[in-house]
């Protein structure tokens, strides 16, 4: 976890909407985990499992808008992916996706 992510600091808007595929609704209810935890924490710039290529790429999309991709490991050790839209000609992510790895 990085220094921002420990202060709890929204540093970007995820999106307008939030939507989810249904392998991940499934696996956040097989887990009996939630949503919003990860989105927190996605919010607060915490990458958790995305590797430093992925991590640099996201501290650039918070100057350059590009998107956001954040991994997190769930209870059964497999892994659900968030990602928030490169924001649009007027500055605005449109949605943030929750998704398995092989949803993608």
């Amino acid at each position: 976890m990085n220094a921002i992510a420990n202060k709890q600091v929204k540093r970007f808007q995820v999106g307008r909407q939030i939507v989810a595929t249904p392998n991940a609704l499934e696996s956040l209810r097989a887990n009996k985990q939630f949503a919003f935890t990860f989105i927190g924490r996605h919010a607060a710039c915490d990458w958790s499992e995305c590797d430093s290529e992925d991590a640099k790429l996201n501290a650039q999309s918070l100057i350059d808008g590009s998107r956001i991709l954040s991994v997190y490991k769930l209870n059964d050790g497999s892994k659900i992916w968030l990602i928030s839209d490169a924001e649009n000609s007027d500055g605005v992510r449109e949605a943030l996706t929750l998704l398995l790895p092989c949803d993608y």
